[in-house]
């Protein structure tokens, strides 16, 4: 879901942003020769994908914008195989649980031609605060892993519109995903 709000200055805005993906596969199997059962196998794949968004844009002036914003990514699979024959039985799952949130600020800004309303330089700079936590277990041997860490990126873009039809672009940033 999506809902944004407008102020009276133009490009000036709030946006909130919703994203949901759930994927559940099922892929069973049994095997039987002559009425006599051999095995059986099932698989299951469980994967959410949520993401959540908070973006604020504020042309400062008719050359400079300010945006900032969060957001909160979060991913959760859950992986599991079942195996059944004369001799065993197998009961295995993992699961996997993977948490982003970010907090970022860019400032853009241009530099107009003489006497136009076309830019000659255009640059943005920004920084973003990054938190990542994963978490899993795996059932056969009840093993859990995590990571946890903490990062700022910068990042930088400038472009030099030289016609038109022709720019050039150099431009630097990072993040965990």
């Amino acid at each position: 879901g999506n809902f944004r709000h407008t102020f009276q200055k133009p490009e000036h805005f709030f946006e909130i942003d919703y994203n949901f993906n759930e994927n559940d596969n099922f892929f069973p199997a049994t095997d039987s020769r002559e009425g006599v059962f051999l095995q059986d196998e099932n698989y299951n794949y469980d994967n959410t994908l949520q993401a959540l968004s908070f973006d604020y844009t504020n042309p400062v002036n008719q050359y400079t914008t300010l945006e900032s914003g969060m957001s909160w990514n979060h991913r959760k699979l859950v992986s599991a195989f079942d195996f059944e024959d004369a001799r065993q039985e197998i009961d295995q799952t993992f699961n996997y649980n993977e948490d982003i949130f970010a907090v970022y600020t860019l400032l853009k800004s241009s530099i107009k031609r003489g006497g136009s309303d076309k830019a000659l330089f255009n640059w943005q700079a920004g920084l973003r605060l990054e938190k990542f936590q994963s978490g899993s277990v795996n059932s056969s041997d009840n093993e859990k892993l995590g990571r946890e860490f903490l990062n700022m990126f910068p990042s930088v873009h400038v472009t030099y519109q030289n016609t038109d039809n022709s720019s050039l672009t150099l431009g630097y940033s990072r993040r965990v995903s």
